[in-house]
C-alpha cells in the first residue's frame, strides 16, 4: 500500500520549471558512478552499477546505470568503449527526460 502511494504522490507531483530543469542537468555534470565490469570469458559482465555522489533527483540519478545497462546489449569490447558509451547515452537519455518534463510543463500552462 505505501509503495502505491509513493508512486501516485510521485505522479501527481508537476513537472519541473525550466529553472530547475537546467539545475538538475548541471547537477548530472556531478553524478558519480561506480561500474564494477570484469571480463569473464573475453567479455565484459556488469556486476554493479550504483551511484555514489546523486543529483537529488532519482530520475536523474538512474541514467547512467540505465545507460550502463544498454551499453552492455552492444557487448562492449572494453571498459573505455563501455565509458564512452555510457556518457553518450546518458546524454540521449538526459535530453528524452528534459524533453518530456519541458512538455508537460507546457500541458500544463
Amino acid at each position: 500500500m505505501s509503495v502505491f502511494l509513493a508512486i501516485v504522490t510521485a505522479a501527481a507531483l508537476p513537472p519541473p520549471s525550466e529553472a530547475e530543469i537546467v539545475v538538475l542537468a548541471q547537477k548530472m555534470q556531478f553524478i558519480e558512478v561506480d561500474i564494477k565490469a570484469p571480463r569473464r570469458k573475453g567479455v565484459l559482465v556488469l556486476d554493479r552499477c550504483r551511484i555514489t555522489k546523486g543529483s537529488g533527483n532519482s530520475e536523474l540519478d538512474a541514467v547512467p546505470c540505465e545507460a550502463a545497462k544498454m551499453c552492455m546489449a552492444e557487448t562492449p569490447a572494453s571498459r573505455k568503449i563501455l565509458e564512452l558509451c555510457t556518457e553518450d547515452r546518458s546524454q540521449v537519455l538526459l535530453d528524452e527526460i528534459t524533453a518530456r518534463w519541458r512538455s508537460e510543463r507546457e500541458v500544463q500552462q
